[in-house]
């Protein structure tokens, strides 16, 4: 099992590297070109929505790898 958890996290650890350099920091220094609210609260609002269409079947998979870097970087601003 060990094996697993660190190849999942491996896949997480070089997707989100990989989104980073495309879009830049934009997750926690967002360009605030509309909305004014902070980093932490545009991340909630990413994950709600991304719940929300999982709820609603629009995704008719699993939660996928964006939905689990955004909860993992909520979660490190939490400590």
């Amino acid at each position: 099992m060990e094996e697993e958890i660190g190849f999942v996290c491996d896949k997480l650890k070089v997707f989100l590297i990989e989104k980073n350099r495309k879009y830049g920091n934009s997750a926690l220094n967002p360009v605030r070109i509309f909305s004014g609210q902070p980093a932490i609260e545009g991340i909630l609002v990413r994950i709600d929505d991304k719940l929300s269409r999982i709820i609603n079947r629009e995704i008719n998979t699993a939660p996928d790898k964006d939905s689990f870097g955004s909860c993992w970087i909520f979660n490190s601003l939490l400590h």
